[in-house]
């Protein structure tokens, strides 16, 4: 188990390398950049039952605070591959591609990924979007939806409208 989590260490170094660039943005750039018609914002919030090992979507949390104009992603439905005996596998890459698409999100865009509770999961779908060959700039907001507010950041709720769907091609893992 160890010796799997420093590769996917060193995966996601030389992801951070290859890119030059941070994997990191801060509430003040969101902020500044939230306008920005390639920004696609991400709350991927999900809770964990320990007890049971399964993680359910916290979309209650995201339908009363979230940052503007950002999406409710369902990691452990719309990002996972559903087995019974091992929970939170790597969706198939036509899975993957099909609920960013869904999204709005293409190979143009900035996804900017944040949780309201554990930074687990915007780094799960971090490295997800990096693991399928994801092209465009995948950036997890450093501190969470915490971070947002206390930079000064609104929030909003309810459901945010639905994105023109795009195109992502399908690539595998």
């Amino acid at each position: 188990m160890r010796g799997l989590l420093v590769l996917q260490m060193m995966r996601a170094s030389a992801i951070i390398a290859r890119r030059g660039r941070s994997s990191l943005v801060s509430a003040p750039w969101l902020k500044s950049n939230l306008n920005d018609p390639k920004i696609r914002v991400l709350d991927v919030t999900q809770v964990l039952d320990r007890t049971t090992n399964t993680v359910a979507p916290a979309v209650d949390t995201y339908m009363t605070s979230h940052v503007p104009g950002a999406r409710f992603v369902d990691v452990a439905g719309r990002l996972s591959t559903p087995d019974p005996k091992l929970h939170n596998l790597a969706p198939s890459p036509e899975q993957f591609a099909a609920e960013l698409s869904r999204q709005g999100v293409d190979d143009d865009s900035h996804v900017v990924l944040y949780s309201s509770s554990k930074v687990m999961w915007a780094t799960r779908v971090w490295y997800l979007m990096n693991a399928f060959g994801f092209e465009g700039q995948v950036s997890v907001l450093d501190g969470g939806l915490k971070a947002w507010t206390r930079a000064g950041g609104g929030t909003e709720s309810g459901i945010e409208p639905e994105p023109t769907p795009t195109t992502l091609p399908i690539r595998p893992a």
